[in-house]
């Protein structure tokens, strides 16, 4: 982990087990730490326009990293496809190569929409729109704003237990969890959601409605505010 938390006054962080892992690594004490959701994207669904859910839609949108686990979506792709033949999945994605995902084996046994480069905020809205479910198959990772894009968007989410992100998956309520590294426990969860669509959808509305409980933007500006507030009051004394 960077170590420039060591030299900052205080810090805020998108979860507790980001705070305590600062704290276990001795980057921070507890005392320098706050934390503070991840806002939800709602401002999104401006752009929404009248673009509706594609049937078997799979979405896995955000920066190409290796930490994002892609290569483990890819190699679950095929047995989604063999429980669910007309499974879609679109990647979308810039900030790196997809050259080396859509060479692997899985990339060439299912349909899938590859869409490598920048994507702004409405075309960003369309992709949600379109998707059944959104994937998050981290295999390291804090916090993310996927999931907060994927609430606004009443789609629900399945993400690996790693970091913050079961901090913001609330399992089998807002979506699902499962274990990094297992292609086979994704394509498992894949494939239960899109073969049952009162269960998906109702995962998709909690995850809204949970969004606008525990990720409202304002809530999160006054959180902040009493934090500087506190230390204005701490430095002056």
């Amino acid at each position: 982990m960077w170590a420039g938390p060591r030299y900052a006054h205080h810090l805020f962080v998108h979860g507790q087990a980001l705070a305590a892992e600062l704290q276990r690594t001795r980057l921070a004490p507890a005392a320098r730490i706050s934390v503070l959701a991840h806002g939800w994207y709602d401002c999104r669904t401006q752009w929404a326009g009248a673009q509706d859910e594609e049937p078997h839609t799979v979405l896995f949108f955000g920066r190409i990293k290796a930490y994002k686990g892609l290569e483990y979506l890819v190699e679950a792709m095929p047995l989604v496809q063999a429980a669910v033949p007309d499974v879609h999945f679109l990647v979308v994605g810039g900030e790196g190569d997809m050259a080396p995902y859509r060479r692997l084996p899985g990339a060439q046994a299912a349909a899938v929409t590859w869409v490598n480069r920048f994507v702004e905020d409405a075309e960003a809205a369309a992709f949600f729109r379109r998707a059944s479910l959104v994937v998050l198959p981290y295999t390291d990772g804090s916090a993310s704003g996927v999931i907060a894009a994927a609430y606004a968007f009443a789609r629900p989410v399945i993400a690996t237990r790693v970091g913050s992100l079961p901090e913001a998956v609330v399992d089998g309520v807002t979506g699902l969890l499962i274990p990094p590294r297992d292609a086979a426990a994704l394509a498992a969860a894949i494939s239960g959601l899109l073969s049952d669509d009162p269960r998906r959808r109702a995962l998709g509305a909690a995850g809204r409605q949970w969004a606008q409980q525990h990720l409202s933007w304002a809530d999160i500006a006054h959180q902040t505010v009493a934090v500087y507030r506190q230390l204005a009051w701490k430095s002056a004394g």
